[in-house]
């Protein structure tokens, strides 16, 4: 699966974004930094610094914070497991998401703070907390402006009820169309593809992104979008 990351690196924590489509990324990077481009590292007005870019995955993938830096990696949830307690042990911290969904964030913070959505498991220097084990109220932060802005960002557009019944019947026509053409390849474990990925609910996900970074009404995004010219960017290709 392909989706798009962007970071905001600061001197004491690490905040990755994540999202469905590359128009989207970039356009959450212009509203925090004017001229952003994802291809390269932007400062921010204080001391942070926001980069970013395509991320490929099959079962999921790691934040961390090593040595000041945040880190976006791929893999899946024991290669993660073993990386934390073998390798980055005591020298940083690090978030495991075992996919994507809408709206997915982490913040990490050099004090064993840290926020998110959608995460599997949190490691602290020292064990794995899982997410439904972690006490909230003792590990999880005040949620600060820059977790606000995005989340206020993601949940900026919204359909209206009649759109999103629509638009939920069309992501279900897509579905089945993607799973009748690439029936053999979801088969082929060697093809690294996941029928799963291309269910109703995450089409609709994706499909309602689209239409909402290219600022369509329900009805232009059922007019216009094709997912066979975007293969690419589903990772299809």
């Amino acid at each position: 699966m392909k989706i798009f990351y962007i970071i905001e690196n600061a001197s004491d924590y690490v905040q990755a974004n994540f999202f469905k489509t590359e128009k989207e990324a970039i356009s959450y990077g212009e509203s925090k930094v004017d001229g952003f481009d994802i291809t390269d590292e932007n400062e921010g007005e204080d001391d942070e610094v926001y980069f970013g870019g395509p991320l490929n995955f099959k079962k999921g993938f790691l934040l961390s914070l090593e040595y000041g830096e945040g880190v976006v990696i791929p893999m899946d949830d024991q290669e993660a497991r073993e990386y934390v307690e073998e390798e980055l042990q005591d020298e940083g911290m690090a978030m495991y998401f075992d996919g994507f969904k809408k709206g997915a964030y982490g913040y990490i913070e050099d004090e064993d703070r840290y926020d998110g959505k959608h995460w599997s498991w949190y490691w602290n220097m020292d064990d794995i907390l899982e997410g439904l084990s972690v006490d909230e109220s003792k590990n999880k932060i005040h949620k600060m402006k820059h977790v606000k802005m995005f989340e206020q960002f993601v949940n900026e557009k919204k359909y209206s009820s009649s759109d999103v019944k629509k638009l939920k019947e069309f992501a279900e026509e897509v579905s089945d169309e993607i799973y009748f053409d690439y029936e053999d390849a979801f088969d082929r474990k060697s093809s690294g593809l996941d029928a799963e990925d291309f269910s109703a609910d995450q089409m609709y996900d994706y499909i309602v992104d689209w239409g909402e970074t290219n600022d369509m009404t329900a009805k232009e995004v059922m007019d216009e979008f094709n997912w066979r010219e975007l293969t690419y960017e589903l990772g299809l290709a």
